[in-house]
Protein backbone atom coordinates (compact mmCIF):
# COMPACT_ATOMS: atom_id res chain seq x y z
CA UNK A 1 0.00 0.00 0.00
CA UNK A 2 1.50 3.04 -0.55
CA UNK A 3 2.54 5.71 1.72
CA UNK A 4 0.91 9.04 3.12
CA UNK A 5 3.86 10.61 1.01
CA UNK A 6 3.22 8.89 -1.79
CA UNK A 7 -0.31 9.61 -2.21
CA UNK A 8 0.06 13.18 -1.58
CA UNK A 9 2.35 13.18 -4.65
CA UNK A 10 -0.50 11.63 -6.62
CA UNK A 11 -3.14 14.14 -5.07
CA UNK A 12 -0.99 17.07 -6.13
CA UNK A 13 -1.50 16.13 -9.93
CA UNK A 14 -4.99 16.94 -9.62
CA UNK A 15 -6.49 19.28 -11.45
CA UNK A 16 -9.71 20.08 -10.12
CA UNK A 17 -9.79 21.57 -6.65
CA UNK A 18 -12.40 18.92 -5.00
CA UNK A 19 -10.89 16.22 -6.12
CA UNK A 20 -7.65 17.16 -4.93
CA UNK A 21 -9.35 17.59 -1.37
CA UNK A 22 -10.81 14.36 -1.32
CA UNK A 23 -7.74 12.81 -2.19
CA UNK A 24 -5.65 14.71 0.30
CA UNK A 25 -8.49 13.87 3.15
CA UNK A 26 -9.05 9.86 2.24
CA UNK A 27 -4.67 9.57 2.20
CA UNK A 28 -4.65 11.49 5.87
CA UNK A 29 -7.10 9.58 7.39
CA UNK A 30 -5.56 6.44 6.02
CA UNK A 31 -2.57 6.53 7.06
CA UNK A 32 -3.64 8.37 10.29
CA UNK A 33 -6.34 4.85 11.39
CA UNK A 34 -3.07 2.88 10.61
CA UNK A 35 -0.88 4.39 12.92
CA UNK A 36 -3.43 4.69 15.52
CA UNK A 37 -6.30 1.58 15.14
CA UNK A 38 -8.11 3.08 18.14
CA UNK A 39 -8.49 6.58 17.28
CA UNK A 40 -11.91 7.83 15.28
CA UNK A 41 -11.77 10.41 12.87
CA UNK A 42 -14.61 13.02 12.08
CA UNK A 43 -14.13 14.98 8.93
CA UNK A 44 -15.14 18.57 9.43
CA UNK A 45 -16.09 19.60 6.17
CA UNK A 46 -13.75 22.42 5.65
CA UNK A 47 -9.70 21.95 4.22
CA UNK A 48 -6.92 24.17 4.64
CA UNK A 49 -8.91 26.50 6.56
CA UNK A 50 -7.43 28.98 8.76
CA UNK A 51 -9.01 28.63 11.81
CA UNK A 52 -11.24 25.40 11.45
CA UNK A 53 -9.77 21.74 11.53
CA UNK A 54 -9.67 19.66 8.73
CA UNK A 55 -10.50 16.51 11.01
CA UNK A 56 -11.32 16.00 14.49
CA UNK A 57 -9.37 12.86 16.39
CA UNK A 58 -11.09 11.28 19.21
CA UNK A 59 -10.35 8.00 21.38
CA UNK A 60 -12.28 6.41 23.45
CA UNK A 61 -10.33 7.08 26.76
CA UNK A 62 -8.80 10.39 25.80
CA UNK A 63 -9.46 14.26 25.07
CA UNK A 64 -10.02 14.78 21.43
CA UNK A 65 -7.82 16.91 19.40
CA UNK A 66 -7.80 19.00 15.85
CA UNK A 67 -6.19 18.14 13.05
CA UNK A 68 -4.99 20.74 10.31
CA UNK A 69 -3.90 19.96 7.20
CA UNK A 70 -1.47 22.72 5.88
CA UNK A 71 0.58 21.87 2.51
CA UNK A 72 4.12 23.27 4.08
CA UNK A 73 5.28 23.94 7.16
CA UNK A 74 6.23 27.42 5.20
CA UNK A 75 2.27 27.95 4.86
CA UNK A 76 2.10 27.02 9.05
CA UNK A 77 4.86 29.70 9.63
CA UNK A 78 3.25 32.12 7.57
CA UNK A 79 -0.19 32.02 9.33
CA UNK A 80 1.58 32.25 12.82
CA UNK A 81 -0.78 28.92 13.41
CA UNK A 82 1.14 27.47 16.23
CA UNK A 83 0.55 30.44 18.23
CA UNK A 84 -2.33 31.06 17.08
CA UNK A 85 -4.16 27.99 17.70
CA UNK A 86 -2.17 26.46 21.04
CA UNK A 87 -4.51 26.38 23.27
CA UNK A 88 -7.07 23.66 21.07
CA UNK A 89 -3.90 21.05 21.64
CA UNK A 90 -3.89 20.69 17.95
CA UNK A 91 -1.69 18.59 15.55
CA UNK A 92 -0.63 20.20 12.41
CA UNK A 93 0.44 17.56 9.69
CA UNK A 94 2.72 19.47 6.95
CA UNK A 95 1.52 16.65 3.33
CA UNK A 96 4.02 18.59 1.35
CA UNK A 97 7.92 18.95 1.27
CA UNK A 98 9.29 21.44 3.40
CA UNK A 99 12.90 23.36 3.68
CA UNK A 100 12.87 25.78 6.75
CA UNK A 101 16.30 24.40 7.59
CA UNK A 102 17.58 22.31 10.10
CA UNK A 103 15.64 20.73 13.19
CA UNK A 104 16.34 23.52 15.70
CA UNK A 105 15.74 26.42 13.01
CA UNK A 106 12.38 25.17 12.10
CA UNK A 107 11.18 24.71 15.83
CA UNK A 108 12.53 28.39 15.88
CA UNK A 109 10.49 29.44 12.76
CA UNK A 110 7.34 27.43 14.00
CA UNK A 111 7.16 28.99 17.25
CA UNK A 112 7.22 25.78 18.66
CA UNK A 113 9.60 26.31 21.39
CA UNK A 114 7.40 29.37 22.36
CA UNK A 115 4.65 27.18 23.75
CA UNK A 116 6.58 24.81 26.28
CA UNK A 117 3.29 24.41 28.18
CA UNK A 118 0.76 23.65 25.27
CA UNK A 119 -0.18 20.62 23.64
CA UNK A 120 0.76 21.23 20.23
CA UNK A 121 2.36 18.80 17.50
CA UNK A 122 3.80 19.26 14.60
CA UNK A 123 4.44 17.01 12.07
CA UNK A 124 4.46 15.73 8.44
CA UNK A 125 4.08 12.69 6.08
CA UNK A 126 7.39 11.75 5.66
CA UNK A 127 7.42 10.86 9.31
CA UNK A 128 3.59 9.27 9.39
CA UNK A 129 4.94 6.62 7.26
CA UNK A 130 7.95 6.60 8.83
CA UNK A 131 6.30 4.72 11.83
CA UNK A 132 3.86 2.94 9.60
CA UNK A 133 5.98 1.51 7.66
CA UNK A 134 8.30 0.10 11.15
CA UNK A 135 5.10 -0.90 12.80
CA UNK A 136 4.22 -3.56 9.46
CA UNK A 137 7.48 -5.06 10.15
CA UNK A 138 6.57 -9.09 10.26
CA UNK A 139 7.53 -10.10 14.12
CA UNK A 140 8.20 -6.43 15.27
CA UNK A 141 8.54 -5.25 18.98
CA UNK A 142 5.47 -3.90 20.31
CA UNK A 143 7.43 -0.73 21.31
CA UNK A 144 6.79 0.59 18.07
CA UNK A 145 3.55 0.12 18.21
CA UNK A 146 2.96 1.57 21.58
CA UNK A 147 5.09 4.48 20.74
CA UNK A 148 2.53 5.30 17.67
CA UNK A 149 -0.29 4.96 19.77
CA UNK A 150 1.17 8.29 21.87
CA UNK A 151 2.00 9.76 19.13
CA UNK A 152 -1.21 11.65 17.89
CA UNK A 153 -2.93 11.83 21.24
CA UNK A 154 -0.22 13.00 23.64
CA UNK A 155 2.44 14.42 21.07
CA UNK A 156 3.73 17.69 21.38
CA UNK A 157 6.85 20.01 19.74
CA UNK A 158 8.14 18.62 16.62
CA UNK A 159 8.50 15.59 15.18
CA UNK A 160 10.54 15.04 11.85
CA UNK A 161 11.92 12.76 10.27
CA UNK A 162 14.70 13.11 12.14
CA UNK A 163 13.56 12.61 15.32
CA UNK A 164 11.33 9.61 13.75
CA UNK A 165 14.65 8.00 12.31
CA UNK A 166 16.41 8.34 16.00
CA UNK A 167 13.33 6.82 17.92
CA UNK A 168 13.52 3.66 15.24
CA UNK A 169 16.76 2.39 15.21
CA UNK A 170 16.92 -0.88 16.74
CA UNK A 171 19.31 0.58 19.72
CA UNK A 172 17.62 3.50 20.25
CA UNK A 173 17.02 4.56 24.14
CA UNK A 174 12.81 5.46 23.34
CA UNK A 175 12.25 7.13 26.33
CA UNK A 176 15.12 9.26 26.18
CA UNK A 177 14.53 10.23 22.49
CA UNK A 178 10.63 11.18 22.91
CA UNK A 179 11.47 12.90 26.24
CA UNK A 180 10.92 16.10 24.33
CA UNK A 181 7.97 15.45 22.35
CA UNK A 182 5.27 12.72 24.70
CA UNK A 183 3.94 14.07 27.94
CA UNK A 184 4.79 12.65 31.35
CA UNK A 185 1.54 10.33 31.16
CA UNK A 186 2.59 9.16 27.73
CA UNK A 187 6.08 8.23 28.80
CA UNK A 188 5.05 6.27 31.66
CA UNK A 189 3.01 3.98 29.56
CA UNK A 190 6.05 3.57 27.27
CA UNK A 191 8.11 2.34 30.33
CA UNK A 192 5.81 -0.21 31.20
CA UNK A 193 5.72 -1.60 27.95
CA UNK A 194 9.52 -1.39 27.82
CA UNK A 195 10.04 -3.03 30.99
CA UNK A 196 7.27 -5.68 29.93
CA UNK A 197 9.10 -6.36 26.70
CA UNK A 198 12.63 -6.73 28.49
CA UNK A 199 11.29 -9.18 30.98
CA UNK A 200 9.59 -11.45 27.90
CA UNK A 201 12.96 -11.48 26.72
CA UNK A 202 14.40 -13.21 30.25
CA UNK A 203 15.31 -9.80 31.67
CA UNK A 204 13.99 -8.68 35.51
CA UNK A 205 10.42 -7.66 35.64
CA UNK A 206 11.35 -3.55 37.09
CA UNK A 207 10.30 -2.66 40.64
CA UNK A 208 8.31 0.30 39.59
CA UNK A 209 5.92 -1.92 37.99
CA UNK A 210 4.88 -3.40 41.12
CA UNK A 211 2.63 -1.08 41.75
CA UNK A 212 0.63 -0.76 38.31
CA UNK A 213 -2.63 -2.39 39.35
CA UNK A 214 -3.91 -2.84 35.36
CA UNK A 215 -2.33 -1.88 32.04
CA UNK A 216 -4.12 0.38 29.44
CA UNK A 217 -6.18 -0.43 26.53
CA UNK A 218 -3.62 0.85 24.73
CA UNK A 219 -0.65 -1.11 26.80
CA UNK A 220 -3.13 -4.22 26.37
CA UNK A 221 -3.66 -3.67 22.60
CA UNK A 222 0.06 -3.71 22.35
CA UNK A 223 1.67 -6.37 24.15
CA UNK A 224 -0.63 -9.33 24.67
CA UNK A 225 -0.70 -10.08 21.24
CA UNK A 226 2.71 -10.12 20.93
CA UNK A 227 3.73 -11.89 24.13
CA UNK A 228 1.50 -14.77 22.71
CA UNK A 229 2.97 -14.68 19.37
CA UNK A 230 6.65 -14.07 19.30
CA UNK A 231 9.37 -16.63 19.65
CA UNK A 232 11.44 -16.63 22.62
CA UNK A 233 8.92 -14.95 25.25
CA UNK A 234 9.69 -16.16 28.37
CA UNK A 235 7.51 -18.84 29.86
CA UNK A 236 8.18 -18.06 33.74
CA UNK A 237 5.47 -18.17 36.05
CA UNK A 238 6.23 -15.09 37.63
CA UNK A 239 6.19 -13.66 34.33
CA UNK A 240 2.73 -14.50 33.42
CA UNK A 241 1.08 -14.17 36.96
CA UNK A 242 2.72 -10.30 36.27
CA UNK A 243 0.60 -9.95 33.13
CA UNK A 244 -2.56 -11.70 34.09
CA UNK A 245 -3.03 -9.89 37.40
CA UNK A 246 -3.03 -6.92 34.91
CA UNK A 247 -5.70 -7.69 32.15
CA UNK A 248 -8.90 -8.52 32.53
CA UNK A 249 -11.39 -10.87 30.71
CA UNK A 250 -12.93 -7.01 28.47
CA UNK A 251 -9.34 -6.47 27.62
CA UNK A 252 -9.21 -10.14 26.00
CA UNK A 253 -12.18 -9.60 24.41
CA UNK A 254 -11.58 -6.35 22.73
CA UNK A 255 -8.86 -7.91 21.11
CA UNK A 256 -10.56 -10.90 19.66
CA UNK A 257 -9.54 -10.49 16.47
CA UNK A 258 -6.08 -10.20 16.88
CA UNK A 259 -5.82 -12.96 19.34
CA UNK A 260 -7.58 -15.77 17.25
CA UNK A 261 -5.93 -18.69 16.35
CA UNK A 262 -3.56 -17.85 18.84
CA UNK A 263 -2.86 -20.23 22.08
CA UNK A 264 -3.53 -18.34 25.12
CA UNK A 265 -2.80 -20.74 27.58
CA UNK A 266 -0.08 -19.27 29.04
CA UNK A 267 -1.92 -16.10 30.08
CA UNK A 268 -5.08 -17.50 30.77
CA UNK A 269 -3.56 -20.02 32.97
CA UNK A 270 -2.59 -17.94 35.07
CA UNK A 271 -5.57 -15.49 35.21
CA UNK A 272 -8.77 -17.69 35.78
CA UNK A 273 -8.18 -17.58 39.18
CA UNK A 274 -9.11 -13.62 39.26
CA UNK A 275 -10.85 -12.84 35.96
CA UNK A 276 -14.61 -12.63 35.89
CA UNK A 277 -17.14 -13.44 33.68
CA UNK A 278 -21.36 -12.47 33.54
CA UNK A 279 -21.95 -15.92 31.91
CA UNK A 280 -20.32 -19.22 31.26
CA UNK A 281 -21.38 -21.72 28.97
CA UNK A 282 -21.08 -25.54 28.30
CA UNK A 283 -20.72 -27.11 25.29
CA UNK A 284 -19.41 -29.65 22.73
CA UNK A 285 -16.08 -29.64 21.60
CA UNK A 286 -15.38 -30.99 17.81
CA UNK A 287 -12.09 -33.13 18.47
CA UNK A 288 -10.54 -34.02 14.61
CA UNK A 289 -9.72 -37.30 14.95
CA UNK A 290 -6.90 -36.61 12.14
CA UNK A 291 -5.24 -33.97 14.47
CA UNK A 292 -3.24 -34.17 17.07
CA UNK A 293 -4.96 -31.68 19.42
CA UNK A 294 -4.12 -30.66 22.90
CA UNK A 295 -6.46 -32.11 25.89
CA UNK A 296 -6.55 -28.61 27.26
CA UNK A 297 -6.54 -25.11 25.83
CA UNK A 298 -7.25 -21.67 26.12
CA UNK A 299 -8.47 -19.66 22.60
CA UNK A 300 -10.59 -17.39 21.60
CA UNK A 301 -13.84 -18.84 19.29
CA UNK A 302 -16.06 -16.58 17.99
CA UNK A 303 -14.99 -13.63 19.73
CA UNK A 304 -15.29 -15.42 22.74
CA UNK A 305 -12.46 -16.82 25.02
CA UNK A 306 -13.17 -20.67 25.40
CA UNK A 307 -11.61 -22.89 27.50
CA UNK A 308 -11.33 -26.26 25.73
CA UNK A 309 -10.88 -29.81 27.91
CA UNK A 310 -11.27 -33.14 26.04
CA UNK A 311 -14.51 -33.26 24.19
CA UNK A 312 -15.71 -30.11 26.38
CA UNK A 313 -16.05 -26.69 25.62
CA UNK A 314 -16.50 -23.91 28.17
CA UNK A 315 -17.01 -20.49 27.22
CA UNK A 316 -17.24 -16.93 28.65
CA UNK A 317 -18.29 -13.57 28.26
CA UNK A 318 -18.58 -10.00 30.28
CA UNK A 319 -21.84 -8.86 28.11
CA UNK A 320 -25.02 -10.38 28.75
CA UNK A 321 -26.39 -11.92 24.93
CA UNK A 322 -23.52 -13.41 23.62
CA UNK A 323 -24.10 -16.61 25.08
CA UNK A 324 -27.65 -17.50 24.29
CA UNK A 325 -30.00 -20.07 25.86
CA UNK A 326 -31.57 -22.25 24.49
CA UNK A 327 -35.46 -22.79 25.86
CA UNK A 328 -33.59 -26.36 26.75
CA UNK A 329 -35.46 -28.38 29.59
CA UNK A 330 -33.70 -29.89 31.82
CA UNK A 331 -33.82 -33.92 32.66
CA UNK A 332 -31.75 -34.08 36.23
CA UNK A 333 -32.98 -35.44 38.73
CA UNK A 334 -32.19 -34.31 42.17
CA UNK A 335 -30.42 -37.65 43.08
CA UNK A 336 -28.33 -37.27 39.56
CA UNK A 337 -27.27 -33.61 40.76
CA UNK A 338 -27.26 -34.05 44.53
CA UNK A 339 -23.83 -35.83 44.40
CA UNK A 340 -22.10 -33.10 42.49
CA UNK A 341 -22.45 -30.11 45.17
CA UNK A 342 -20.46 -31.76 47.50
CA UNK A 343 -17.92 -29.12 47.55
CA UNK A 344 -20.30 -25.73 47.59
CA UNK A 345 -23.13 -24.17 49.29
CA UNK A 346 -26.61 -24.47 48.34
CA UNK A 347 -28.27 -21.07 48.46
CA UNK A 348 -31.53 -21.66 46.03
CA UNK A 349 -33.12 -24.48 43.72
CA UNK A 350 -35.49 -24.40 41.51
CA UNK A 351 -37.54 -27.78 41.22
CA UNK A 352 -40.09 -28.58 38.85
CA UNK A 353 -43.32 -31.46 38.78
CA UNK A 354 -45.11 -32.87 36.70
CA UNK A 355 -48.39 -30.43 38.58
CA UNK A 356 -46.39 -27.71 40.33
CA UNK A 357 -43.02 -25.76 40.71
CA UNK A 358 -41.20 -25.46 43.62
CA UNK A 359 -38.57 -22.81 45.14
CA UNK A 360 -36.17 -23.38 47.76
CA UNK A 361 -34.02 -20.32 49.08
CA UNK A 362 -32.80 -19.45 52.69
CA UNK A 363 -30.33 -16.51 51.72
CA UNK A 364 -29.27 -16.10 55.53
CA UNK A 365 -28.65 -20.44 55.51
CA UNK A 366 -25.64 -21.74 55.11
CA UNK A 367 -26.64 -24.34 53.27
CA UNK A 368 -30.42 -25.70 52.06
CA UNK A 369 -29.48 -29.50 51.05
CA UNK A 370 -31.35 -30.96 54.06
CA UNK A 371 -34.07 -28.61 53.46
CA UNK A 372 -34.28 -29.64 49.86
CA UNK A 373 -34.43 -33.28 50.87
CA UNK A 374 -37.31 -33.00 53.59
CA UNK A 375 -39.12 -31.62 50.84
CA UNK A 376 -38.60 -33.88 48.34
CA UNK A 377 -39.34 -36.74 50.77
CA UNK A 378 -42.66 -35.20 51.65
CA UNK A 379 -44.85 -34.23 48.27
CA UNK A 380 -45.70 -37.56 45.67
CA UNK A 381 -44.19 -36.07 42.77
CA UNK A 382 -41.31 -36.50 40.01
CA UNK A 383 -39.27 -33.29 40.14
CA UNK A 384 -36.24 -31.94 37.99
CA UNK A 385 -33.99 -29.47 38.86
CA UNK A 386 -33.98 -26.62 36.62
CA UNK A 387 -31.68 -24.40 38.33
CA UNK A 388 -29.10 -24.32 41.36
CA UNK A 389 -27.27 -21.60 43.06
CA UNK A 390 -24.20 -22.57 44.48
CA UNK A 391 -21.28 -20.89 46.63
CA UNK A 392 -17.75 -21.55 47.00
CA UNK A 393 -15.52 -20.51 49.86
CA UNK A 394 -16.60 -18.22 52.70
CA UNK A 395 -19.90 -16.20 52.28
CA UNK A 396 -17.83 -12.51 52.69
CA UNK A 397 -16.20 -13.89 49.43
CA UNK A 398 -20.00 -13.97 47.78
CA UNK A 399 -18.68 -16.34 45.15
CA UNK A 400 -21.78 -17.23 43.86
CA UNK A 401 -23.27 -18.70 40.89
CA UNK A 402 -26.73 -19.64 39.37
CA UNK A 403 -26.90 -22.61 36.76
CA UNK A 404 -29.20 -23.05 34.38
CA UNK A 405 -29.14 -26.98 34.33
CA UNK A 406 -31.26 -27.14 30.94
CA UNK A 407 -29.34 -24.70 28.69
CA UNK A 408 -25.81 -25.16 31.01
CA UNK A 409 -24.92 -21.47 31.44
CA UNK A 410 -23.87 -20.49 34.18
CA UNK A 411 -25.14 -16.55 35.15
CA UNK A 412 -22.26 -14.88 38.45
CA UNK A 413 -23.97 -13.76 40.79
CA UNK A 414 -21.31 -12.17 42.90
CA UNK A 415 -17.56 -12.28 43.14
CA UNK A 416 -17.02 -16.26 41.13
CA UNK A 417 -14.17 -16.44 39.10
CA UNK A 418 -13.48 -18.17 35.63
CA UNK A 419 -12.25 -21.82 37.82
CA UNK A 420 -15.25 -21.20 39.77
CA UNK A 421 -17.56 -20.81 36.87
CA UNK A 422 -15.67 -24.05 34.77
CA UNK A 423 -16.03 -26.02 38.64
CA UNK A 424 -19.96 -25.44 38.25
CA UNK A 425 -20.03 -26.66 34.89
CA UNK A 426 -17.64 -29.60 35.28
CA UNK A 427 -19.29 -31.13 37.79
CA UNK A 428 -23.20 -29.81 38.44
CA UNK A 429 -24.23 -28.80 34.88
CA UNK A 430 -22.64 -31.77 33.16
CA UNK A 431 -24.22 -34.18 35.79
CA UNK A 432 -24.15 -37.22 33.89
CA UNK A 433 -20.62 -37.42 32.83
CA UNK A 434 -18.71 -34.96 34.82
CA UNK A 435 -15.71 -33.80 32.71
CA UNK A 436 -11.95 -34.18 34.03
CA UNK A 437 -10.90 -30.52 34.14
CA UNK A 438 -6.86 -30.34 35.64
CA UNK A 439 -5.94 -27.91 37.79
CA UNK A 440 -9.70 -27.64 40.04
CA UNK A 441 -7.72 -29.26 42.64
CA UNK A 442 -9.02 -30.49 45.68
CA UNK A 443 -12.38 -30.02 47.09
CA UNK A 444 -13.26 -26.62 48.85
CA UNK A 445 -14.90 -27.44 52.18
CA UNK A 446 -18.05 -25.60 52.66
CA UNK A 447 -19.18 -22.43 53.36
CA UNK A 448 -21.35 -21.58 56.74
Amino acid sequence: MAGLDEEISVAQSEDDLFEYMRLVKRAVVRSVEELDSSISIKDTGYFNHSAFPDLILKWPNRPERPLYVRRTYEELEAGHDVARLANSSPVFLAVGRSNLGNRQVTQSRLGVDDVPNRQVLVTNAATIDLFNEDAGVEGGSPLTGAVAANLLPSGKGLLDEERAESVLRPDADILLELGEVLTPAALQSLSTVVGVVSAAKGGELPATLESLEQFSPEEVRELLPWLLRADGITDSAEFWDFIARRVNLKHIEALSEDLADLDLTPLCSRGWDNWQSQRAGLGVRFVDPDRDSPYEQWVMRGKLLTYEVGDASFRFSTYGQAIKERNSVSSATWELVEPTLTDASLLNVVLRGIVRRIRVGAEESGDIREDTRSILQSVKDRYYVDEVTLRYGLASEARSIRLDLGNQIAYNDGNASLRDMVRVLARTGAYRSPVDVPGLGAQEGLAE
